[in-house]
């Protein structure tokens, strides 16, 4: 798994590390970094799949990443995320 980390973190963009994110979108992006998909996220948080959608989109555009995968990088690169523990927000 630290491999595929690195990986991924060598492929995200530098981007402004000031990037405000909501209550929620920190909610479905400690999911992400679980692994969870829209559906699981959607069902452990009580909210619609669309709207888990809504905030992975947030994601994606205020922290620069191009897929979940590179969001998921961004959170373990800016300390949102570690390995070997559940992300904690």
């Amino acid at each position: 798994m630290p491999r595929l980390i690195d990986y991924a973190l060598a492929s995200v963009p530098d981007v402004d590390t000031a990037a405000v994110l909501s209550h929620r979108e920190r909610d479905v992006l400690r999911l992400l970094c679980e692994g969870a998909s829209n559906r699981q996220i959607a069902s452990r948080l009580a909210i619609a799949e669309a709207t888990v959608k809504t905030h992975v989109s947030a994601l994606l555009g205020k922290t620069g990443a191009r897929s979940r995968l590179e969001i998921v990088a961004w959170a373990f690169r800016h300390g949102y995320a570690r390995t070997g523990t559940r992300a904690s927000f």
